[in-house]
């Protein structure tokens, strides 16, 4: 995934999901894995049925790492959630600063822990401070790997 490509990828699911698996580790279903949740999920309506079809609820439940089946927190649209990324790159040795001065954009700005250079290595800009979070962060993991 380009720069380009984060920066105007925007808040929801599938940014959701991109984080679970790139921040956290998450991973997807297989296709068979989805074939025999199917008819458990539904018997017990483990998704809103006023929201989304059992086939929509599937599409975004993930594995997480301890092996726990579960949608992905709304990184991108939930402050609260936001945190929890700007926890896990804290514990990778990453500093993270948001700035909401500029004009009708917030800012995330992110440098490795022991660097001397307080010149930020990472940069996300969004109209809210969670998609900020999550643009930069996945900027991290991209340079990182």
């Amino acid at each position: 995934m380009t720069e380009e490509e984060i920066n105007s990828m925007p808040a929801g699911r599938a940014m959701d999901m991109l984080v679970a698996e790139k921040i956290f580790g998450w991973r997807h279903y297989s296709d068979d894995l989805w074939e025999r949740m199917k008819d458990w999920l539904i018997q017990r309506r483990e998704f809103n049925w006023t929201e989304q079809t059992p086939e929509e609820s599937m599409l975004r439940m993930m594995i997480t790492p301890e092996g726990h089946s579960r949608w992905p927190f709304e990184y991108s649209t939930s402050i609260d959630c936001a945190w929890l990324v700007r926890e896990e790159l804290s514990e990778r040795g990453i500093v993270l600063a948001i700035n909401n001065r500029r004009l009708m954009q917030r800012a995330c700005y992110g440098h490795r822990r022991q660097s001397t250079d307080l010149t930020p290595e990472w940069s996300g800009f969004a109209e809210t401070d969670p998609l900020a979070i999550c643009r930069m962060a996945l900027k991290v993991v991209h340079c990182l790997v």
